[in-house]
């Protein structure tokens, strides 16, 4: 526990500054990628393709991950 001695409030100042840093840093982040954020298909992996959803139920199941009849093996 910090102290009410002047080492103490100096501490206590610059955890306090460096809290209001991390906590702009990360605000100012999630403005700036504000309309860049795309879903994420991991189908290009090897054995996987990705597909059309003939059926989507919402904007992130346009596509589904289904197994390569070519390289599904590997």
């Amino acid at each position: 526990m910090i102290d009410d001695s002047p080492e103490g409030n100096l501490i206590d100042t610059i955890i306090a500054s460096v809290m209001l840093s991390i906590s702009n840093y990360w605000t100012q982040s999630i403005k700036s990628s504000r309309g860049k954020a795309k879903p994420i298909y991991p189908g290009n992996q090897i054995g996987y393709i990705n597909v059309i959803n003939p059926s989507p139920a919402g904007k992130f199941d346009k596509r589904t991950i289904d197994i390569d009849p070519e390289r599904g093996h590997i």
